[in-house]
C-alpha cells in the first residue's frame, strides 16, 4: 500500500483540467476491471432489474418535491417516459464517483475518496455519474477527458437515461436534506428538463 498527499483540490474546483479528468477516468476503469471473485463480502450487488425498478420509483419520489423544486409536471412525465438505462453485467463499483470525491494534488495525481457505498453495479452507473458530475462541475472538456481516460464512450441514447436518473436522484437527496425553495438547484433542474424533454 502506498500513501501520498491527495491534494487540496477536488475536480469540482478545477474547471477544465483535462489531465486530471483523464486520470479520473483511468481510476474508474481500473476499479471496474477488478476481479469480483476477490471481493468476499459482496454478493450480487445491483442488477439491471433493480436499476429499472429504482429508475421508475425515483421519479415517483421526485414528483413529491415538484413544488419546492419548481419542476413542471411535464418534465416529470417526460422523464418517466424515457426507457430505463441499459446495463451491463455488474462489476465492482465505487457508486459515487462525483467531482467532489476526486481529490487532485499538484502533480495532477487523483485520489478517489468515499468508499462507503462501494458494491457491485453495472459499470455504466459509475461511468455516467462521473461523466455527468464532472461535466456539471468542471465543464465539457473535463467530461470528454474523463471518457477518454476511461477508454469508452456511450451513445447519446445510452447516456441520456443514466443522466436523467442521476440528476433526479441528486435533486431528491437535496430536497430531503435541505429546507426552503432550493433555488440553488436551478441549474440541475434545467439540465433535467433539457435531457427529459428532447
Amino acid at each position: 500500500m502506498k500513501f501520498r498527499d491527495p491534494g487540496a483540490w477536488t475536480m469540482a474546483t478545477l474547471p477544465e483540467n483535462a489531465i486530471a479528468a483523464a486520470n479520473c477516468g483511468n481510476i474508474v476503469r481500473s476499479i471496474h476491471q477488478l476481479d469480483t471473485a476477490n471481493v468476499t463480502n459482496l454478493h450480487g450487488g445491483m442488477t439491471a432489474e433493480q436499476v429499472a425498478s429504482d429508475y421508475e420509483s425515483t421519479f415517483l419520489r421526485l414528483n413529491r418535491f415538484r413544488g419546492r423544486l419548481n419542476i413542471g409536471a411535464d418534465v416529470i412525465e417526460a422523464a418517466m417516459a424515457v426507457p430505463p438505462p441499459r446495463c451491463s453485467a455488474p462489476t465492482f463499483s465505487h457508486t459515487n464517483p462525483s467531482a467532489t470525491n476526486f481529490y487532485v494534488n499538484d502533480s495532477a495525481e487523483v485520489t478517489l475518496f468515499d468508499w462507503t457505498w462501494a458494491t457491485l453495479t453495472p459499470p455504466e452507473w459509475d461511468f455516467t455519474l462521473a461523466y455527468w458530475s464532472l461535466g456539471s462541475s468542471a465543464g465539457d472538456t473535463a467530461a470528454a477527458a474523463f471518457a477518454e481516460g476511461y477508454g469508452a464512450k456511450l451513445s447519446d441514447d445510452d447516456l441520456r437515461p443514466w443522466i436523467i436518473y442521476h440528476i433526479a436522484s441528486y435533486l431528491i437527496r437535496e430536497a430531503e436534506t435541505s429546507s426552503g425553495r432550493l433555488e440553488q438547484l436551478r441549474k440541475h433542474i434545467e439540465q433535467l428538463a433539457a435531457y427529459a424533454m428532447r
